[in-house]
């Protein structure tokens, strides 16, 4: 199986956070994701997975998603090197 890696900014950020899926049909899936867009014009998530998978996803199909702590240290992580870009500008 390939697995897809995005370019890191940092090396200690994670390759993939995990993302649980509620669906109104009360089907519940946990996906390995590399990237989410979300494009509001349509009402689509398009999940990229970490097994190279391209999935989009209607909103009106979704009850709740619920994000895993790789997801905050993404984030954390994110936020640190823009910031130390800014501040070597």
């Amino acid at each position: 199986m390939n697995k897809l890696f995005l370019p890191k900014v940092a090396p200690d950020m994670p390759d993939f956070f995990n993302i649980t899926i509620k669906y109104i049909t009360g089907i519940e899936e946990t996906l390995p994701v590399v990237k989410v867009d979300i494009f509001g014009d349509v009402d689509i998530y398009r999940i990229r997975t970490f097994d190279n998978k391209m999935i989009e996803i209607p909103y009106s199909n979704v009850l709740k998603m619920e994000y895993d702590s790789n997801w905050s240290k993404i984030e954390e992580i994110n936020r640190r090197e823009e910031k130390n870009k800014l501040t070597k500008e």
